[in-house]
């Protein structure tokens, strides 16, 4: 992995690492304080949490410093630059607020950041959510050290659920922290890097607490649309990475209407289970042995469809399927039909589309509403609630 070599005076960098780590300090103990207050989350929990942000925050070095080190490889530097770009191309003609996101580079010792914990009943189709401050209620827990994420994944196994432990690269603090760019992304091919910085920063500019599916799947769409974009925008004659780009959200589509098949079969599968055992006193080793006959049901069917990919992206699915697998892959792609056809009313542009979902947001979070719903209204409305919301 490339790690760079600090280039800031001693004495200066100091100053920032203090000041840094006061502010730090203060804001972890806060969290503490509000979590072991209102939710189950534990203190230690949350002070692991705060540490291990508190360290990517003091590794920090400025991207606009970094690209001037003459020993910088030739190939990270146009990374720096792209993600550069892209951050501004964020801000400047997406709409959307960086705020100082992206800006700075952290290296960090691991090739994994955080290992991302989701978990299901096996007797119904319904996520094992966590509490968290700021955030609200998600269907995923995080955690530094992959052996804490594996002793509570037996925990959840104990009480006859399905678990899913995955890696992932990088995670967003909401625009709470200046969220750098991380060792874990730098080795990213330029589409997903792109993609994946529009996606972050979408973080920062809409985020409705309890919603994750909602906000996971915009910012999935908002990464790739504005991705292919960017590439289109930059103006490169020939340029292969604008059909990358468009090549990938086609697959995603597919594979988002294939996830939403597959759920409405698992639900009914649940509802019949429910009907047939109200107390629920079927062993749950039968329950998984005639789910298992859905899941290859299901997999043959994607398998005959997979023809249509234009990337390997989704084409080998592992037959090992359950609930949490498949809920932790439609929290990102819960119905992107949706938000697209949303994007597509409001003319395909991202500036008008941000504003409609700032509505959006702003409705779900007053009324209580459901933001898919919202959005098809808004839809059928030709995205014009945001001027509404101006007038009055």
């Amino acid at each position: 992995m490339f790690r760079l070599p600090s280039k800031r005076p001693p004495a200066s960098r100091s100053i920032r690492v203090l000041r840094r780590g006061v502010a730090l300090l203060l804001v972890i103990t806060c969290i503490t304080l509000v979590s072991s207050s209102l939710t189950g989350c534990s203190p230690v929990y949350v002070l692991r949490a705060g540490w291990e942000e508190a360290g990517i925050l003091l590794r920090k070095e400025p991207i606009a410093e970094l690209v001037q080190d003459p020993e910088l490889p030739e190939d990270t530097r146009r990374k720096f630059m792209l993600v550069e770009q892209s951050r501004a191309y964020a801000r400047d003609t997406l709409g959307l607020q960086p705020k100082g996101s992206f800006s700075e580079y952290s290296e960090i010792d691991r090739e994994v950041l955080v290992w991302v914990l989701s978990a299901s009943s096996k007797r119904q189709f319904a996520p094992v959510t966590w509490w968290f401050p700021i955030v609200g209620r998600v269907p995923y827990k995080g955690f530094f050290e992959k052996e804490d994420g594996i002793e509570e994944a037996k925990s959840l196994e104990a009480d006859g659920n399905d678990v899913y432990l995955r890696p992932s690269p990088a995670f967003s603090t909401l625009g709470w922290f200046d969220d750098p760019l991380l060792s874990t992304l730098i080795v990213y091919d330029d589409v997903s890097l792109v993609n994946t910085v529009i996606h972050e920063i979408l973080h920062n500019t809409v985020w409705i607490p309890n919603h994750a599916s909602f906000n996971e799947t915009l910012a999935n769409v908002v990464g790739a649309l504005g991705a292919q974009q960017f590439f289109r925008d930059l103006g490169v004659e020939n340029d292969p990475r604008i059909q990358i780009a468009e090549d990938r959200w086609h697959d995603e589509l597919l594979y988002a209407a294939f996830l939403n098949k597959l759920e409405k079969r698992l639900k009914d599968f649940y509802e019949d289970l429910a009907r047939r055992d109200p107390e629920q006193k079927e062993d749950l080793s039968e329950i998984v042995k005639r789910r298992k006959l859905l899941f290859e049901e299901m997999l043959e069917s994607w398998n005959q469809q997979g023809s249509l990919l234009k990337t390997k992206r989704f084409a080998n699915i592992s037959g090992l399927l359950n609930n949490a697998i498949l809920m932790s892959q439609m929290v990102y792609l819960n119905k992107p039909q949706i938000i697209a056809e949303l994007y597509k009313t409001c003319g395909n542009s991202m500036s008008t589309f941000v504003e409609e979902v700032r509505w959006i947001a702003k409705e779900t979070a007053e009324g209580k509403k459901d933001p898919f719903e919202l959005a098809t209204t808004a839809i059928d409305n030709q995205c014009s609630f945001h001027k509404e919301s101006k007038e009055s």
